[in-house]
């Protein structure tokens, strides 16, 4: 069938666009800042015994603030750009799934009307955050940065847990279908780690600031293990799709 055969190089392509939309973050990027802060203070201190007041220090100091601004976009992009290619890559396993299901009388039929309703709540779960406008507020109004890591965390534990059902879900329906083959899922470890954002404020507070140097830790890596776990999955459910749903949609 055309169109099974559609669906297939959609997954494919939304397979491939993982490169760019999955951004795994060096740890050393969020902690840029501080450290060219500092070296600009030290920087300012070694030149005024040396040669007096210069403006290198400063410079290196005001590249803290811009590459802030870039890390925290960053963050933010990814979280968007990741969730709009997932929800993709889902969407065209539904369609595949219902063309094999069309072929076998409808059988999985009332288990893909649920996918598709929770791919709907995952198309409203996954809006856009203005990766820009945040970026520079949380720089202009500090304490947005709390709310940024809130939502950050939020919105990835959300997404996973969606994720998770319309996996297992689709599952059963494939095992309606009469596919022997378990159907790729997340590793039985993985779990997006929920923050607590209350408990982690008051340990900001009560750290005097050190703590956030942990709290960008998690910010950072989090999200680049869930990118790590869907490397696998996702080579996962194409693997599949190519080896056991595509045939049976497109056999005659």
């Amino acid at each position: 069938m055309e169109s099974a055969s559609v669906s297939l190089e959609n997954l494919r392509r939304d397979f491939y666009k993982a490169a760019k939309t999955d951004y795994v973050m060096p740890l050393i990027m969020p902690y840029l800042p501080a450290l060219l802060v500092l070296a600009g203070v030290a920087v300012m201190v070694i030149e005024y015994f040396l040669y007096g007041l210069s403006l290198v220090g400063l410079l290196i100091m005001g590249l803290g603030p811009l590459v802030n601004i870039y890390v925290v976009y960053k963050w933010i992009k990814r979280r968007n750009d990741h969730f709009a290619r997932s929800l993709l890559m889902l969407e065209s396993l539904h369609e595949l799934i219902s063309e094999v299901s069309k072929k076998r009388g409808g059988v999985a039929d009332a288990i893909l009307h649920q996918v598709d309703r929770d791919l709907a709540e995952m198309r409203i779960e996954s809006g856009e955050k203005g990766p820009v406008l945040w970026a520079i507020l949380q720089l202009v109004v500090p304490l947005v940065v709390f709310y940024v890591a809130y939502f950050l965390n939020k919105d990835f534990v959300d997404h996973f847990k969606r994720e998770a059902v319309v996996l297992e879900e689709m599952s059963r329906a494939v095992k309606e279908l009469g596919v022997e083959k378990s159907f790729p899922e997340f590793s039985k470890w993985y779990r997006f780690p929920e923050r607590n954002i209350v408990l982690y404020v008051v340990l900001y507070v009560l750290t005097m600031g050190l703590f956030w140097f942990y709290w960008l830790y998690t910010l950072t890596n989090d999200p680049n293990q869930h990118f790590r776990e869907h490397q696998r999955l996702d080579s996962e459910l194409l693997s599949y799709a190519e080896n056991f749903l595509a045939p049976l949609a497109q056999a005659t």
